[in-house]
Parts: structure tokens; C-alpha cells; sequence
């Protein structure tokens, strides 16, 4: 498998993101100004070790840019908006770098608490940053429940470092597939690789769960319905009430 291959796990209710090679990373549909208020403004954060690029990255996201020590910049970056049209409907989410701040403590209830998507990254050339990995997929289950809230993804940073590469695509691929995250990518945000297409899918992934969890309501509402029907009418069922 090639290194530089997006991988997008395979999970039978997230069809849509599935073929990563109909997006061209040149031209990415995020919506710069909107006509209309979004239905949904959604939190996402961003974790990992420090100095793994989680900064960087919401650079690059935000301005096109890679960020270096001497980038002159007017407002710090702590977080970057991003709006996408999806499934007849527009979702905006917000990615919150987590850099300045410690989620193992007092922090980890606000940083977490409400995301619909946490994207855990790790240094290809650097394979502490890897196998710490499992301690910050610990930190959120410790803080927040494994309660299928949000999704997990995992984020290869540096991915244009290949000479020092210290962590293999496919260790990543296995990482990701045993914690059964929907979403991995490798990426660089030096050239750019992956940046935009990855946070396409992100937010592609949190309108799908949306959408799933509204559902979910509308049924709970429905079997509520139907229940109190039965017993104000003797047993009869009215779906539409």
C-alpha cells in the first residue's frame, strides 16, 4: 500500500466516505461566506502529544500557510471554523487546539465535554508520540464515557518527513481499525497533504451523525407516541399523532 494514501476505514453506515479519490485536494468545497445560518455548529477537537504539529495543522487549516518560528501572525490560533454543504444541508464545525492547554487534570471535562469528533495525532518520525496514543484515547474514556457520542479519528503529522520516518502506514492503519475509528489519514501540513480532505471528512462524518442522532429522536418521540395512544385509547396504535 502506498505511504502516502489516505485510508478511510471501511464502516458500512458511512458509505459516503468511502471514495476519498473523487475529492480533489485543490479545490476542496468549504464555504468561505454563507447565504444562510447553519443548522449545525459542531465542536471538534484536536489532542496529542506536545509538539506533534496539532498547532500547525490548524495553521495551515485556517490560513493555507505552514506555520515556522518566524511567521508573523497578528491573532493567536486556537481555533479555526470551517463550513461544508452536505447531505441538503450546511454544518460548520469549530477545531479547538488543545496545545496551550493540559487535558490530563482539571482541563479534560472542558475540552471534551459537547465535541461531536476528536482527532488524535501522532508524529510518523517520533514513535513515543505513537504509542501514547492509546494513554489519550484513555484520557477521553476516562473524562467522557465511551457512550458513542463522537467518533475518533486518527492524524499522522509530518507525513513530508519520510527519511525519519519511525512509524509505518500500516501500524497506523492497525491503531486506528482496533480502536474502530472511521477516519485515518497521514499528513503534512509543511506541503499541505491531506489537511483540507481530512477535515472535509471529518465534518462529512459528524453531519452523518447528526443526522443519525436526530433520527434516533424522532423514533424515541414516535415509540412515545405510540405507547401513550395505546393506553388513552384502549390499545389502539396512531403513528401519526
Amino acid at each position: 500500500m502506498n505511504e502516502k494514501q489516505v485510508c478511510v476505514l471501511l464502516d458500512d453506515s458511512f458509505e459516503s466516505l468511502l471514495l476519498p479519490s473523487k475529492i480533489n485536494e485543490k479545490s476542496i468545497p468549504f464555504i468561505n461566506s454563507l447565504p444562510i445560518i447553519p443548522s449545525t455548529v459542531e465542536k471538534i477537537v484536536i489532542i496529542g502529544d506536545f509538539k506533534v504539529g496539532k498547532t500547525r495543522l490548524v495553521f495551515r487549516l485556517s490560513r493555507n500557510k505552514y506555520l515556522t518560528p518566524y511567521t508573523k501572525f497578528n491573532d493567536p490560533m486556537h481555533s479555526v471554523l470551517k463550513t461544508i454543504y452536505y447531505r441538503h444541508d450546511y454544518i460548520t464545525g469549530i477545531l479547538f487546539d488543545t496545545e496551550l492547554l493540559t487535558p490530563f487534570g482539571n482541563n479534560s471535562p472542558y475540552i471534551y465535554k459537547g465535541a461531536k469528533a476528536i482527532i488524535v495525532c501522532y508524529d510518523i518520525s517520533n514513535r513515543k508520540t505513537f504509542e501514547n496514543v492509546h494513554k489519550w484515547i484513555e484520557n477521553v474514556y476516562n473524562t467522557i464515557g465511551n457512550n458513542n457520542s463522537f467518533d475518533l479519528i486518527l492524524v499522522a503529522t509530518k507525513a513530508d518527513n519520510i527519511y525519519e520516518r519511525k512509524v509505518s502506514f500500516n501500524e497506523g492503519l492497525e491503531l486506528a481499525n482496533q480502536y474502530g475509528m472511521k477516519l485515518f489519514y497521514e499528513t503534512s501540513s509543511k506541503t499541505g497533504q491531506n489537511i483540507d480532505e481530512m477535515f472535509y471528512r471529518v465534518l462529512q462524518l459528524v453531519r452523518d451523525r447528526v443526522l443519525l442522532e436526530s433520527d434516533k429522536d424522532k423514533d424515541i418521540t414516535m415509540e412515545r407516541n405510540v405507547i401513550e395512544n395505546q393506553s388513552n385509547d384502549g390499545g389502539s396504535w396512531c403513528l401519526i399523532c
